[in-house]
């Protein structure tokens, strides 16, 4: 269960060890915050751990241009055949077709 920041308020005399003491305690987020204006967050290691574990995988850790190039140079001639002008027509004429949530 998410437990909700808990909203620390400090002037430029705030004691950053009473927070980070609060923060190992009960392992609840603070919000930390100066003249009304959020300034950081504070979060347990553990927190840190389980959020910085959901973000995206990079797409590209993988990518290998030589491969990219040789695989399209394997789809050389793949349309030979096709009637270019027909393909091109029915192209434009389904771009101009509705779609759900994708207008004209």
């Amino acid at each position: 269960m998410r437990k909700a920041p808990k909203r620390v308020h400090i002037s430029s005399s705030g004691d950053i060890a009473t927070i980070l003491d609060g923060v190992q305690a009960d392992k609840t987020p603070r919000v930390v915050e100066r003249d009304g204006v959020d300034i950081a967050v504070v979060l347990s290691p553990e927190d840190y751990e389980r959020l910085s574990a959901m973000t995206e995988p990079d797409i590209w850790a993988s990518y290998d241009p030589e491969q990219a190039v040789a695989a399209l140079r394997r789809t050389k001639g793949a349309l030979s055949g096709v009637n270019r002008e027909r393909l091109l027509t029915d192209i434009h004429e389904q771009r101009g077709q509705n779609s759900s949530g994708r207008p004209a």
